[in-house]
């Protein structure tokens, strides 16, 4: 089985699991919203002051922590948008994608066993043809139903798309998680940990580049090129994979009952498959 979409057990509504505070610019207060916060978070913390020994980045150290919060020091930082990368000089886009790229190789390589579990993450079987809302299928017509089924032929025809996990992986990685100096042009941190778990890498890769057009193609290889494990293959793998960002924003706004985010959702999926 393979960490995507879509399992109605492991639906979970993650922007009401916590409640948020900044203190003085200094510490960051999460107070868990629900057990399945709190049952979650627990799991990750030992993980989290485990491999903030060894990130490359810096990530949420719990210092304090009890069943109704943790507190972690703030990582200083604004949010990375891939825009700005695309208006990068050369050199200071492929060395973010060097800090990326070795950021991945570390978690990747990090063996916890804390995390022992999936990602609280969609879930979908090799029966692609159930992998999709027939919200979304009815929305499309012929053409783009046979590029979308072609798609997730693809995802299903590759093996590695179901290998057994063994790594693991942030599975939440866009680019507001990602924090960055931009007068220094290089990355501060990496936050939002809340669905960390064991799943194939490639997934971690899939919402760090504009999959609407090619233009991004090479940041994404600047970061394999540091990651260093099966450039070409794992290029291809995400690629095919990257279907899945729209379809997992869609279904958050479904749980969430936000239809104009829902529609939203469908002119994107439109135009990434009018640009193939």
């Amino acid at each position: 089985m393979l960490t995507l979409p879509y399992n109605d057990n492991n639906r979970v509504n993650y922007a009401l699991i916590f409640i948020t505070i900044d203190v003085n610019n200094e510490w960051i207060i999460r107070f868990y919203r629900n057990d399945v916060a709190t049952r979650n978070t627990v799991k990750r913390i030992p993980f989290l002051k485990n491999f903030s020994k060894v990130s490359p980045l810096k990530i949420p150290c719990p210092e304090i922590h009890n069943d109704e919060f943790m507190a972690y020091k703030t990582i200083h930082g604004e949010h990375l948008s891939i825009y700005e990368i695309e208006h990068l000089d050369t050199l200071s886009r492929v060395k973010i994608a060097e800090q990326l790229g070795n950021f991945l190789k570390n978690l990747h390589n990090f063996s916890d066993d804390n995390i022992n579990f999936p990602p609280e993450y969609f879930m979908m079987v090799r029966d692609y043809y159930n992998s999709y809302p027939k919200q979304i299928f009815d929305s499309l017509d012929a053409d783009e139903r046979k590029i979308m089924d072609n798609k997730f032929k693809a995802i299903k025809n590759n093996d590695r798309n179901f290998i057994t996990p063994t790594a693991i992986i942030h599975s939440n990685l866009h680019y507001k998680n990602i924090l960055w100096d931009r007068e220094k042009k290089k990355l501060n941190g990496v936050i939002d940990f809340a669905q960390v778990g064991l799943a194939i890498t490639a997934m971690d890769f899939i919402q760090l580049t504009n999959f609407n057009t090619h233009k991004n193609d090479q940041f994404l290889k600047d970061i394999l090129h540091a990651y260093g494990k099966d450039e070409v293959e794992l290029f291809t793998q995400i690629k095919e994979l990257s279907i899945l960002e729209p379809l997992n924003y869609y279904w958050w706004y479904e749980k969430n009952n936000m239809p104009e985010g829902m529609e939203k959702i469908i002119m994107k999926l439109k135009t990434i498959l009018h640009a193939q």
